[in-house]
């Protein structure tokens, strides 16, 4: 499946765009910092935390505790 192909069918399961590509970030290379996954997703820093603390609250993703902070699928 293409990355694509994943957050097309990422947005019909309900998730949006940005947290669809952050999504297909972590599956890409995990954990990673929201610095890693906003370069990677092609979304700004100043959204990345807010897209992956949505992510965790629906438990699409953890947290891994640490400095700095990373994040998993």
């Amino acid at each position: 499946m293409t990355a694509a192909n994943l957050v097309s069918a990422l947005g019909e399961l309900g998730f949006s765009l940005n947290e669809s590509r952050a999504y297909a970030a972590l599956l890409q290379e995990s954990p990673a910092t929201g610095y890693e996954v906003g370069v990677r997703a092609q979304i700004p820093r100043s959204a990345v935390y807010g897209v992956l603390r949505r992510l965790v609250k629906v438990g699409a993703a953890r947290s891994i505790a640490g400095t700095p902070e990373r994040f998993a699928p």
